[in-house]
């Protein structure tokens, strides 16, 4: 009697502790707003337009764009819909790294840590309920996986590109805010996965989020990215470059020197963030005579050689994901020939942004300077493929037809050879 009362007691509280991770999500996203929230957030998004967006000619839109909708945002009922007007009226302005971010964005966690990361303020940095699947965005629909990063949870329970997110917990699926409270702990995710022909499959498969600072959780994707492909004649490696800045670069040359004795190289510059810049294909550029190879040797007769160069064939991925940084890097290997870049066209958003804290649930993310590379503006305009592969989400879920065209050109480069 009493184990079957315990047994009971524990049943209750998993129920209880179910409900609370189903109806948690869903209340933060449906918590009424007031009309003195929704109109203290529009005055700071206007005085920073107004005062720090990079095109100064850009105001008479902003002002009727604002004008215009002003009575729907600070009538917003939810966060969702706050957030849904304030980026209609932004997307008026017609520009790249102007975006409002709310907690229910991967976007804002990963902004707010990168950020963070480059004024070393690291410790009052929000912590995201992290799982490595990123939905909606370019040739996806809003709950549509767009790519996981390598080492995630997402990657351990299978989740691939394409698949739909129906629900989490049996809770539907509303963006990051359905993760919300569940690190530590495994929810039940309900995918629609795209099929070849016919009705898409349904399946569920249990995802255990972690606690962790969103920008570190990218830099240690690039890492686990790394692999080395055996093919004909040689080998192959690859390093998925999820995004830029300082700790980003570390992870790029500690990946390197894992690929260093590769025969080719498939650098993958599709999707996640930008922060990039030139310097990190210094190892690409370098002259052999003036980094020659080092080799220590320990007392057992262990030897040990490191290079600072890498002088073989490379192939760069790219699509419509490859934003900022990422597509300086971009024209550059395609300008000096350095690599063949394949794929789509970059996103065309080359301006420079920052990230202005609204309140504890919100921040604004906007361009403040615009730029060019050898007098080419790339805003708007991108870096083309050498060759172009075109493909959506549900086909790349399938089959990465950009990633084999990589391997397929590198492995007559290694035959040639």
């Amino acid at each position: 009697m009493v184990l079957k009362k315990l047994i009971l007691w524990c049943l209750i509280v998993l129920l209880c502790s179910t409900v609370t991770l189903r109806t948690l999500a869903q209340s933060l996203i449906d918590e009424p707003l007031t009309l003195a929230f929704n109109t203290k957030v529009l005055e700071q998004v206007d005085a920073l337009v107004r005062k720090d967006f990079y095109d100064a000619k850009a105001m008479p839109t902003w002002a009727a764009a604002l004008a215009k909708h002003r009575q729907q945002i600070v009538e917003s009922k939810t966060l969702s819909t706050l957030d849904l007007q304030l980026n209609k009226i932004l997307g008026e302005l017609k520009a790249s790294h102007t975006q409002f971010v709310t907690t229910n964005d991967e976007a804002y966690y990963f902004l707010r840590t990168l950020f963070g990361s480059r004024s070393g303020k690291k410790s009052a940095l929000p912590l995201i309920d992290y799982v490595g699947a990123i939905t909606g965005g370019v040739n996806c629909a809003r709950t549509q996986v767009r790519y996981v990063l390598d080492g995630s949870p997402a990657e351990t329970a299978g989740i691939k590109i394409g698949d739909e997110i129906v629900s989490v917990n049996g809770q539907r699926y509303i963006g990051q805010l359905s993760f919300t409270g569940t690190a530590g702990k495994t929810v039940e995710v309900q995918l629609r996965r795209p099929a070849l022909s016919g009705n898409p499959q349904a399946l569920t498969v249990e995802v255990k989020p972690t606690s962790r600072n969103d920008y570190n959780a990218y830099v240690e994707a690039i890492v686990k990215s790394v692999k080395v492909i055996k093919v004909d004649g040689g080998t192959i490696g690859y390093v998925h470059v999820w995004c830029g800045s300082e700790d980003a670069h570390n992870a790029i040359e500690e990946a390197m020197d894992k690929l260093m004795d590769t025969d080719g190289l498939i650098f993958d510059l599709r999707d996640g963030y930008g922060g990039n810049f030139f310097n990190d294909l210094d190892i690409f550029y370098r002259p052999p005579a003036g980094y020659p190879s080092f080799t220590t040797v320990s007392r057992s007769g262990k030897k040990n050689t490191s290079r600072m160069v890498y002088s073989k064939p490379m192939v760069t991925l790219i699509n419509g994901g490859s934003r900022s940084g990422k597509e300086l890097v971009a024209y550059s290997l395609k300008k000096t020939g350095r690599s063949v870049l394949v794929g789509e066209n970059t996103a065309g958003a080359v301006l420079a942004g920052r990230l202005h804290l609204l309140n504890d649930r919100s921040a604004l993310y906007l361009a403040v300077e615009g730029g060019d590379v050898d007098g080419i503006i790339l805003e708007g305009k991108g870096v083309a493929p050498d060759v172009e592969v075109r493909t959506d989400c549900a086909e790349r879920g399938r089959k990465d037809l950009q990633y084999e065209e990589a391997l397929r050109l590198l492995q007559q480069k290694i035959a040639k050879k």
